[in-house]
């Protein structure tokens, strides 16, 4: 009888042991998959922490740049400002020199001879290579590589290249003017004391040499923008 009785306190103590275990194993199986759960959450943080970070370092490089182009930018404005309060400082001292020599010519009733000098194609041709010479040298130090890009808008055989005193040939003095936003051929003519043909002439000659013929002057007033 007693035998009975302990053999059935070890089949309940064996059950009971069994169903702790089994609940253990429960709650450890549960207990695995919240970590995997967790370990799945924490890799999905990392991954977006990882983008994050690219995302700050595409930013943070893409500001850099446009600080970059504003400062570029802004350096091309004030020598742009400077290019033209300096020819305008030429041209008011020209003048001013001209003024002068009227009344003196006139004082000492030299009519004739001022009338000469005046009419004088050398001194016109020294003014405007005076002119040329200056708008060059701020056109091309704004745009250094004008030259090369307008070049890649034209057909190989028509390639344009720059004097050997580094100055612009008529052709490009017209383009660069387009460049610049002057784009009526009578103030083209005006500016660079050409006739109205003669405008007319390089600037269809540039565009018969262009490789995009149609939309060659749009192309060429995008060269050398700061993007």
């Amino acid at each position: 009888m007693n035998s009975n009785k302990a053999l059935q306190n070890s089949n309940d103590e064996l059950k009971y042991n069994n169903n702790e275990l089994k609940y253990n194993n429960n709650e450890l199986k549960n207990f695995n998959n919240e970590l995997k759960d967790s370990n799945k959450a924490l890799k999905d943080s990392n991954n977006e922490l990882k983008d994050s970070n690219n995302e700050l370092k595409d930013s943070n490089k893409a500001l850099r740049n446009s600080n970059d182009e504003l400062e570029n930018t802004n350096t091309k404005r004030e020598l742009m400002a400077n290019a033209f309060i300096m020819l305008c400082y030429q041209y008011i001292e020209r003048l001013e020199s001209q003024r002068k020599l009227v009344i003196r010519k006139i004082r000492a009733n030299q009519q004739n001879e001022l009338l000469s000098i005046l009419s004088s194609s050398k001194r016109g041709t020294e003014e405007s290579q005076s002119f040329f010479s200056q708008f060059d040298k701020i056109f091309l130090s704004l745009y250094p590589s004008f030259v090369n890009e307008l070049n890649s808008l034209l057909i190989p055989e028509a390639q344009i290249e720059l004097k050997e005193d580094n100055e612009l040939t008529p052709s490009l003095r017209v383009a660069a003017l387009v460049r610049l936003g002057v784009t009526e051929s009578p103030k083209i003519a005006g500016i660079l004391s050409y006739s109205l043909q003669t405008i007319y002439n390089y600037r269809s000659t540039l565009k018969n040499n262009a490789i995009d013929k149609e939309h060659f002057e749009e192309n060429l007033q995008k060269l050398c923008s700061v993007y």
